[in-house]
């Protein structure tokens, strides 16, 4: 979605990352503030300002700064693509081969760097292994809109990926980041290593399969419709589901308001860290 931004707004890239970094900051700002405030009861500023600089007022915190450093050097990854695209065919080795110097970076930010001893990619220059990820997507968004494959054909695709996924998945539980252990890109967890890594773009190829499975389904489509109202708050969301999970329901636990039932419980908690986050946005 990246590549696709990128493709679509003409105009000064700094432009584009000044308002794209500052949409998510100032949301941030204000959620430090309420966390601040939550946690310690009152507004202390000097701790308010050390949860702000250092991104942890809420562990989930640490992707707004990997965003922002992301956001930065995606403009550099679009030009590359676009210098490509007008090479044409030779352009195709030049967006394959970058991914071996992108990979070394990824290497050298992951095991070398450290921001303010932030959690996970946060705390890594460019996002340490976030870096390849990034231009993976972005290459996947420009090739994705050329790729013409019919409904029959792309229901097959999606069950086999479901199930390479699936496979994948099983994999990761009982290997538990074994396999990463001797390479170099860090623990395998945060900054992904190839363990998570591949299953991200596992997970990207199946969505988009999806996406072309169901396409002229009307009521899958209107299915689409309802669950992308929560696409477009996800930014609150992930902002807020936390301070519903550490605040407010332990608060009502110590009054003695405490659900048992699982069943009502992934309802009630699911449902209030979603509308909850929404309502507060």
């Amino acid at each position: 979605t990246n590549y696709w931004s990128y493709k679509k707004v003409y105009g000064s890239a700094i432009t584009k990352v000044c308002k794209g970094c500052w949409k998510i900051f100032r949301p941030y700002i204000c959620a430090t503030f309420i966390y601040c405030v939550a946690f310690e009861r009152e507004f202390v500023f000097s701790v308010f300002l050390d949860k702000l600089i250092h991104f942890n007022a809420s562990l989930p915190f640490y992707y707004v700064l990997l965003y922002i450093q992301l956001l930065i050097v995606s403009p550099i990854l679009y030009k590359w693509l676009w210098i490509m695209d007008l090479k044409g065919g030779r352009g195709i080795l030049g967006e394959i081969l970058i991914i071996v110097p992108l990979l070394f970076i990824s290497y050298l930010t992951t095991n070398y760097t450290n921001i303010l001893d932030i959690y996970g990619g946060g705390g890594k220059l460019l996002g340490g292994t976030y870096l390849i990820l990034l231009y993976i997507g972005m290459l996947f968004g420009k090739i994705s809109k050329k790729i013409n494959i019919k409904r029959g054909k792309s229901q097959i695709l999606c069950l086999i990926c479901t199930i390479v996924t699936l496979l994948w998945w099983n994999f990761l539980t009982e290997n538990q980041l074994s396999i990463d252990s001797g390479l170099p890109f860090g623990s395998g967890y945060n900054p992904p290593s190839i363990s998570f890594g591949v299953y991200g773009i596992l997970m990207m190829v199946l969505i988009y399969l999806l996406e072309l499975s169901v396409k002229g389904s009307s009521i899958i489509s209107r299915c689409y419709i309802v669950v992308s109202v929560l696409g477009r708050h996800t930014l609150y969301i992930f902002l807020y589901h936390r301070l519903f999970l550490d605040v407010v329901f332990p608060y009502f636990s110590i009054k003695g308001i405490v659900v048992t039932n699982i069943e009502i419980k992934r309802i009630l908690y699911f449902g209030v860290m979603f509308f909850g986050a929404m309502i507060i946005g």
